[in-house]
């Protein structure tokens, strides 16, 4: 789930499911604590990102979650013009505390503006 809280940007597991194939069933582990939620990015690289509404999926045959951002300046009195920050697609893994932007740092975006 992605959401703001506590004045950052967070996405955490909400819940992990599991299938057993003895009772051919889905099992649903609800993990989310309001109190301690468990982050898949820590807040330095997901706190300030500024999340693209409706784009974003998960492929969980893989164990990812994908989600486009754009990596504006923290400073609110900063230009943020949309041709200098493009959108960059994250990858995330739901099962390990694994994430990478697909753009290195001197790229342009994943997407075109």
């Amino acid at each position: 789930a992605v959401g703001h809280r506590s004045g950052f940007m967070m996405i955490v597991t909400i819940a992990k499911i599991y299938f057993n194939e003895v009772e051919n069933a889905k099992r649903v582990e609800w993990i989310y604590t309001p109190a301690l939620p468990q982050r898949l990015v820590p807040t330095v690289d997901f706190g300030d990102l500024f999340v693209t509404p409706g784009l974003a999926v998960s492929e969980h045959l893989f164990n990812k979650s994908f989600i486009m951002v754009r990596k504006y300046p923290s400073d609110w009195i900063q230009p943020r013009d949309p041709q200098q920050y493009p959108p960059i697609l994250m990858e995330i893994s739901i099962r390990e505390q694994i994430y990478f932007d697909w753009c290195p740092a001197e790229c342009d975006g994943t997407v075109t503006y």
